[in-house]
């Protein structure tokens, strides 16, 4: 709040005096206390007390609203017996306002490299306003920052009323900044090789220190070296003041310098079941390079050749900083499965007939098949005309020589079954009249069976009964390996059927006589037979029957 001064003079006869405080005051103000003190009629009245003609008063007005001022304000001073009556109680009431005190400065802050603006600060003073520009803005702080170098004329004003203000004794100066470095330039530069980092020399400066990193580190030496490729920026700045640098115009830029070649890489070679690492060349080898892979685990680079496990690796050519990456990629397989154990479908043994063994595979893809334990290997799974021995079964990869698998066991050929002993006869029974056919009994063997018609057809009895005359041709074969067999060192023959002999006829006969009692019969002569007279109970060879 803001406090004026009402003055009210030429109070007319009538001493009773109120003045109506609307005419007054202007807009924006409260009427607060008076003095000397009074009392209200009622508003908009203010009793200002008994006074005699001619006397004065003063009121205090309190302002809630600051309003542009001056003020000239015209009073209505009325009698308290007549309100109506003012003609003659007419006074002028002024609004005025108290100026402030001459201000004065609390401090000054002058512009530094750390902060190139100043700042003034005003003693404070009560219900006030303040300006450093003698009056052409204010405000209510006593401090005025962020100020540039140059005269201020400072000044405060009252609160209610700027135009109640009161200016400073004397101007007050903000600095211009000083010490700053001049711009850093360079000296020379050394630009980077592959082997040598470059180097950066500022022209030399009293007083600073040199920084290539925008100021982040400074150094004393002017001179920088062990430098990348890169871009940097040139600053200074003040031993004395730190906060004082100066950057340089442009930037230094240290050049890259050319990468070595390409690492070029010739057709890998793959591992195999015998070499589980595979290998590649490295086909413009140079060995001022160091080489190196990625990724390195399980990579060996000697010289030219580089061995490494299975993987996708680029290959890296180094010459000090300088590094150069191959394009292409190179696979090194897993190294080949090698082929399933081998297994035997058929093994055929040796026989009288065919007497060399035979063995198959079972067949699998891709592969080829041995049986001296890989000295010699077929792409045919059946192995003929085998002598009888041990085999040792063993498959290889078609398109790896170097994956084989063995068989889990061997294969036996067995040797070649004997022939039977030649057959023999242990007795022949030629046909008759009595039985008309014939028998043959071969000598027993042990594991045969007997033939008579030369193997036609075989029996396990060595008695073949009921034959016809005729030849027939013995022959005995093995039980176990049936084209073992063995002929007889001659063929055996079954005689026809004997004829009957000719119905006998007597040639003569003597009958007894006296001198001889007893008869005779002789039998007409026949060849080959036997004579009986008693109907074939006996039979002798003589054709007469005396006595």
């Amino acid at each position: 709040n803001v406090t004026f001064t009402i003055s009210v003079s030429n109070i007319g006869a009538n001493n009773a005096t109120g003045v109506n405080v609307t005419d007054v005051l202007p807009i924006g103000y409260t009427f607060v206390s008076a003095t000397p003190s009074a009392g209200i009629w009622s508003p908009p009245l203010w009793q200002i007390g008994n006074l005699s003609a001619g006397s004065a008063v003063t009121m205090d007005i309190v302002a809630t609203v600051l309003p542009v001022g001056p003020y000239a304000n015209t009073a209505s001073v009325t009698s308290a017996t007549d309100d109506s009556d003012s003609s003659n109680n007419s006074s002028t009431v002024t609004l005025v306002c108290a100026v402030p005190t001459v201000p004065t400065v609390a401090s000054i802050t002058q512009p530094t490299c750390a902060l190139p603006v100043g700042t003034i600060v005003f003693t404070p003073q009560a219900g006030v306003v303040y300006s450093i520009d003698d009056g052409l803005t204010y405000q209510a702080s006593a401090t005025f920052t962020a100020l540039a170098p140059g005269t201020y004329t400072l000044r405060v004003a009252s609160s209610a009323n700027n135009t109640c203000s009161t200016p400073a004794a004397a101007t007050v100066t903000i600095d211009f900044l000083t010490g700053l470095p001049a711009v850093p330039t360079v000296a020379s530069i050394i630009q980077p090789t592959c082997t040598v980092p470059g180097t950066i020399v500022f022209t030399t400066q009293t007083g600073v220190e040199y920084s290539l990193d925008f100021g982040l580190t400074y150094q004393a030496s002017e001179t920088f070296t062990g430098l990348a490729p890169g871009v940097y920026f040139l600053r200074v700045r003040s031993i004395i003041d730190n906060n004082c640098s100066t950057l340089s115009n442009d930037p230094v830029i240290l050049n890259t310098p050319l990468a070595p070649n390409e690492p070029l890489l010739s057709t890998v070679t793959q591992p195999t079941c015998a070499v589980s690492t595979g290998s590649f060349i490295i086909t413009n080898y140079d060995s001022s390079l160091t080489y190196s892979a990625s990724p390195a685990a399980g990579v060996t680079i000697i010289g030219d050749t580089v061995t490494a496990n299975p993987g996708i690796y680029t290959l890296k050519a180094t010459l000090g900083v300088c590094v150069s990456i191959s394009s292409a990629s190179v696979i090194v397989n897993v190294p080949p499965t090698p082929p399933a154990t081998p297994t035997v479908a058929l093994t055929t043994q040796p026989t009288c007939a065919v007497p060399t063994g035979t063995i198959v595979f079972n067949a699998q893809a891709g592969v080829e098949y041995s049986i001296d334990n890989g000295t010699t290997y077929s792409a045919n799974d059946t192995f003929s005309g085998l002598v009888p021995g041990t085999y040792n079964l063993r498959v290889r990869s078609i398109s790896d020589s170097t994956c084989s698998t063995p068989a889990a066991s061997t294969v036996t050929i067995n040797a070649i079954p004997s022939l039977p002993a030649v057959p023999t006869v242990a007795s022949i029974m030629q046909p008759t009249c009595a039985i008309p056919t014939g028998t043959i009994v071969f000598n027993a063997q042990a594991g045969v069976e007997y033939s008579i018609n030369n193997g036609t057809t075989y029996q396990a009895s060595t008695t073949f009964s009921g034959l016809a005359s005729g030849t027939y041709i013995l022959r005995v074969r093995s039980i176990v390996d049936t084209t073992c067999s063995t002929l007889a060192a001659a063929a055996v023959t079954i005689n026809a059927v004997p004829s009957p002999p000719a119905v006998p006829t007597v040639a003569s006969t003597t009958q007894p006589t006296c001198a001889v009692p007893t008869g005779t019969i002789v039998f007409t002569t026949q060849a080959g037979v036997q004579y009986s007279i008693d109907n074939g109970t006996t039979y002798q060879a003589s054709t007469t029957f005396a006595g």
